[in-house]
């Protein structure tokens, strides 16, 4: 997603590692971030990576709608219907 993301926001420097771990640079404010999933699982670290990106106002509402399907992935089965969606939870576990 790094690459469609990047053309998408056009300030923003995206890196996807290893065992979940998402990097998002941010030039223009000397701000890096960096998240880790602790399963592991690339899903969560890119949707938390998408939510404070525009949580920190640098997701304009038409980048939001080209990067829709990586801000809340939408989850189906094997038949092809939704049964979820990844979704950042705001507030106290």
């Amino acid at each position: 997603i790094d690459s469609f993301v990047m053309k998408a926001l056009g300030n923003v420097a995206l890196k996807a590692g290893a065992e979940g771990v998402q990097i998002a640079i941010i030039p223009t404010r000397g701000l890096g971030i960096a998240v880790k999933a602790r399963d592991g699982n690339s899903r969560a670290s890119e949707v938390a990576t998408m939510w404070i990106l525009n949580k920190l106002g640098l997701i304009s509402d038409s980048a939001a709608k080209e990067i829709s399907q990586y801000m809340s992935p939408v989850l189906k089965n094997r038949s092809g219907t939704e049964v979820g969606k990844i979704r950042v939870h705001e507030g106290n576990p």
